[in-house]
C-alpha cells in the first residue's frame, strides 16, 4: 500500500534470458487476480518494466486488469517513450502510462500522485527534469540531446497530453 487509498503492484515481466520483450510467467495471472482482489476498496496501480501491450501473455493480465473496476493505471517504462493511453472497459477503465528514458533526451523522470475526487479518483502526473551540482546535469543534458540514436529524433518525449496532465476516472456502480 503506497497510501490509505492506493495499492500498488508490481509485475515483474523481465526475462531472464535477456531477451527484451517481456513475459508473463506461470502462475503470474492466479497471483495478480488474487491481489487485485485482495485491494478491497483501494485505487489499484499495476507497475512494469515491459509494457504490458508487448509482453508475451499480457494480454491475460491486460483482461484481468479489464475487469477490474478499482485499476486506474498500469504503468511501465522500456520502450523509451512517454506516452498515456486511455484504455476503456466495461468496468470503467484505466490509463496505460508509459514513462520515457532517463538516458535519452530530455532525460526527465515521471512524477504522479493519486487524488480521490467527488465522483471517482484521479491522477496527476508530471515530467520533472534531474538537476545536479555544477554543470554535470547541463552537460549531460546536452549529450542526449546531441545523440542521433536517442529520444530526441524518434520524439520519444511525447505530446503535451503525455506529459504533464491530470486523468480523471469516475467511480464505477455495480
Amino acid at each position: 500500500d503506497i497510501g490509505p487509498q492506493v495499492r500498488a503492484l508490481v509485475l515483474d515481466l523481465a526475462r531472464r534470458a535477456g531477451v527484451p520483450v517481456g513475459i508473463v510467467v506461470p502462475g503470474q495471472a492466479n497471483w495478480l487476480a488474487g491481489q487485485l482482489d485482495a485491494a478491497g476498496d483501494r485505487w489499484i496501480l499495476v507497475l512494469s518494466h515491459q509494457p504490458l501491450t508487448s509482453a508475451e501473455g499480457g494480454d491475460q493480465i491486460l483482461d484481468l486488469l479489464d475487469r477490474h473496476p478499482r485499476v486506474i493505471s498500469a504503468i511501465s517504462g522500456h520502450i523509451h517513450r512517454n506516452r498515456i493511453v486511455a484504455r476503456r472497459t466495461a468496468a470503467g477503465g484505466y490509463w496505460l502510462i508509459s514513462t520515457a528514458s532517463l538516458i535519452d533526451y530530455p532525460q526527465q523522470a515521471r512524477a504522479l500522485r493519486v487524488l480521490a475526487t467527488t465522483d471517482g479518483v484521479a491522477i496527476q502526473t508530471w515530467m520533472l527534469d534531474h538537476v545536479f551540482p555544477g554543470d554535470l546535469g547541463t552537460i549531460s543534458r546536452e549529450l542526449s540531446y546531441l545523440d542521433a540514436q536517442g529520444g530526441r529524433p524518434q520524439g520519444f518525449a511525447g505530446d503535451h497530453v503525455d506529459r504533464n496532465v491530470t486523468l480523471y476516472r469516475a467511480r464505477v456502480s455495480g
